[in-house]
């Protein structure tokens, strides 16, 4: 292997969201029944879903109930 290379240190792009898991949680109690899209975007965040219903998925699955929405798709976030 050459020294000469310097191996660059790979940056995360959004690596403080999992910081805000405290204020996701607030946002939770004060919307009861909204989805991952719609927690993404009273965060402030421009993603699909996918951000909160990760940080739910990891870090807060003790602290608040999943449940399937009425027609099936995608699911509800309540504290439990």
């Amino acid at each position: 292997m050459a020294n000469d290379t310097i191996i660059p240190v790979k940056e995360y792009k959004h690596k403080d969201r999992l910081a805000e898991k405290d204020k996701l949680l607030g946002v939770i109690r004060e919307n009861p029944g909204s989805s991952f899209y719609e927690l993404d975007h009273l965060m402030g965040w421009e993603t699909d879903g996918r951000t909160s219903e990760r940080i739910i998925n990891k870090h807060l699955k003790d602290r608040v109930d999943l449940r399937k929405k009425k027609n099936g798709k995608g699911y509800q976030v309540y504290i439990r």
